[in-house]
């Protein structure tokens, strides 16, 4: 009350008084088609979320989300019941709750005509409800229908696209779009597919038929020209089928081997600098000799970089460049095995490089994290550290490339011990031998891959891998090992997924163009998204994006791997809501993850990853030119779709058996068993 006495002088609420008379209603019509309640009004509109306490009267218009109704406990005169009728609403500026007090007469007028997802206009007093700890609208004087408040899109191309990714709230804590709503877009656009590609589950399926046979009775669409509904997943592979040495060439344990490890100034092998070198040379088991270097990148070293692994700017401007250290490197470890923790990382680096010198590198390598899961199972994670303090070796300045070198060096020798006690002599035996159990399967990242049903079987074999996911390969995420894929993959289409997808973070890890050639061979279709989708790697300190130009060339290395490989290319959606500005509701999804939570003080809004029409995608591709937008967009998308079968989720001849009664007697065990 002392902020409403400071902000309006009573002679301003005498004034405002008198003026609520004038245009109460009064003058106004109450015949109006479009009232629903109480008196006509024409007053001036407020935004939702500008409301302030002092402001008394005000007119809102916006749509209802949610309602009920609650009896009171006091009674009118004649012993009749009270009611108060709340509801919420939104103008998608804000959201507010109104609190009408109803007597039983009241109630029946008024309570089948405001329903969730209408839009009304309504005229009442902004209050400040002691009961909510917020504001609320009270003593309602009129209600009126009014019309749609979001801006309604409409596809008008000619040819259609198909959304290939679409997840629905069936994917846990990450999706804010329903199935219903998904659907009723596509089928208003005219688009003769939808796929739903939910996260790790299909438990969405059952919802289709209910969602169908709705849609049905309402008249949107008959059984001759319904949507065709895709069954597919969006899938966690596990790659259980890598072995820990590469371009093996018969050697046996006893041969000499470079254990090493590398800093940079990031995470790319093409577009960031080495650093730091350091390598411990092995022979006969033995260590016999050492190589540390520092390494000038002629730029400036990150600054995060620089904390990571205290190499300054200041520690290498007077080290020599890697055009002059490489060569002597590649000379140190010639006639070597390589091995490094994470080779992969570390010996793709040395080889872009390498290639970038027309240096000739052709190294076996083993991996150290592979090796040790293998060797040494159970373990909770196989990170350098923990290997380090499982193994007893002594690590004194973890991200020192010399340092990192010797502690691995220490651990693949604890690692021939066990090698020898095992009987395996040679590479070649190891990679035959090398199989990861369950749970090192459970503990490794799976990358984002999209499965498609094309067939009946394809489907039931969608069923087997999402069951073992979940059953046998669960941690965290249901995982599938690819030897499991491999083995249920008739009948299914696999998709190169979206920016986790394994495709997508070998380019931006600047791997060679023959190795991204053989992961692009194994997919039957490349998928990309729209460069918006992936914005917040440019925000990222740990990705060399710096622009949308960066991302746009990603793509575009994607559709040449198609061309390269002759896998057809489509553009989709990866899409998690309905609209674009459906990205706030994500955005409390997302700070609710656990993984999140730690970071909730950081302000965070997910990319826009919504459901959109075909021209708005033509748009976001138009940099591939008008031809390659179309193929990708339009073409592609729909010839997929095709190769897809109107599949049913469940069989329509196995139904469940119709007991006569079943629902009364099953309401009395239940009553039964609760008293």
């Amino acid at each position: 009350s002392v902020r409403k006495e400071n902000s309006k002088s009573i002679a301003d609420k005498k004034r405002y008084n008198k003026n609520y008379k004038k245009s109460s209603g009064k003058d106004l019509k109450d015949d109006d088609p479009n009232l629903i309640y109480g008196h006509n009004f024409d007053d001036e509109i407020s935004d939702i979320g500008e409301l302030r306490e002092e402001d008394g009267i005000v007119a809102i218009t916006g749509m209802v989300f949610s309602t009920e109704f609650k009896e009171l406990r006091k009674k009118d005169d004649d012993g009749n019941p009270k009611y108060i009728f709340i509801f919420c609403m939104t103008d998608f500026t804000s959201s507010i709750a109104v609190n009408m007090f109803l007597d039983v007469y009241q109630k029946m007028e008024i309570e089948d005509k405001i329903k969730n997802e209408m839009f009304i206009t309504l005229k009442g007093s902004v209050r400040y409800s002691q009961f909510d700890k917020d504001l609320v609208i009270q003593a309602v004087k009129g209600i009126k229908k009014a019309g749609e408040l979001r801006r309604i899109r409409e596809d008008t191309s000619l040819e259609k696209r198909v959304e290939l990714r679409a997840h629905t709230q069936m994917s846990e804590m990450e999706s804010v779009a329903s199935l219903k709503s998904l659907t009723e877009y596509a089928i208003k656009w005219g688009h003769q597919a939808l796929a739903i590609t939910d996260s790790g589950v299909v438990q969405g399926y059952p919802d289709t038929m209910h969602v169908f046979d709705k849609l049905r009775k309402e008249g949107k669409i008959s059984k001759d020209d319904d949507l065709k509904l895709i069954l597919g997943m969006d899938a966690f592979v596990v790659e259980d089928d890598k072995t820990p040495a590469e371009n093996v060439k018969n050697q046996s344990f006893n041969d000499c081997f470079v254990v090493f490890d590398i800093e940079t100034t990031g995470l790319s092998a093409k577009k960031d600098k080495i650093i730091e070198i350091g390598a411990v040379k092995i022979d006969q088991g033995k260590v016999i000799d050492e190589f540390s270097c520092f390494v000038n990148p002629q730029r400036p070293i990150p600054l995060h970089i620089e904390n990571l692994t205290s190499i300054s700017d200041i520690t290498v401007k007077d080290a020599d460049i890697i055009e002059n250290v490489l060569p002597v490197f590649l000379k140190f470890c010639e006639g070597s095995v390589l091995v490094a923790h994470n080779a992969d990382f570390d010996t793709g680096v040395i080889k872009q490089k390498a290639f970038e010198q027309n240096l000739e590198y052709d190294f076996t390598h083993i991996d150290t994290v592979l090796l040790s899961k293998f060797l040494i199972p159970g373990l909770k994670n196989y990170k350098l550290g923990t290997l380090v303090k499982h193994t007893g070796v002594t690590l004194k300045s973890h991200h020192r490339a010399v340092d990192d070198a010797k502690a691995t060096a220490g651990i693949f020798l604890k690692l021939l011990d066990i090698l020898k006690d095992r009987d395996i002599r040679t590479l070649s035996e190891l990679n035959d031998k090398c199989h990861l159990g369950k749970d090192e399967v459970k503990k490794t990242y799976g990358y984002r891959t999209t499965l498609l049903a094309m067939t009946e079987e394809g489907k039931y074999n969608l069923y087997r891998l999402v069951s073992m996911s979940h059953l046998e390969y669960f941690d965290r995420t249901p995982k599938i090992p690819k030897t499991l894929l491999n083995k249920y993959r008739n009948g299914l289409l696999v998709g190169s997924g979206n920016n986790n997808g394994k495709l997508y973070e070998d380019i931006l890890a600047g791997r060679g163009d023959e190795h991204l050639s053989t992961v692009a061979s194994y997919y039957d279709f490349l998928e990309i998204q729209p460069v918006e989708n992936n914005e917040f790697y440019i925000e990222s300190k740990d990705s060399y994006i710096e622009s949308r130009e960066d991302l746009i060339e990603i793509n575009k290395k994607i559709v040449e791997l198609g061309e390269i490989t002759g896998k057809p290319v489509v553009a989709d959606g990866d899409v998690f809501q309905l609209n674009e500005n459906d990205s706030i509701y994500r955005a409390i999804i997302e700070a609710g993850k656990v993984e999140n939570k730690k970071n909730t003080h950081k302000s965070f809004m997910p990319p826009p990853l919504y459901f959109r029409t075909t021209d708005e995608f033509l748009k976001c591709f138009d940099y591939l030119g008008e031809k390659k937008a179309y193929e990708v967009v339009v073409k592609n998308t729909n010839m997929i779709a095709d190769m897809c079968e109107r599949l049913s989720p469940v069989r329509p001849d196995k139904c469940p058996p119709s007991i006569e009664n079943s629902d009364d007697q099953l309401r009395q065990i239940c009553n039964k068993k609760a008293h």
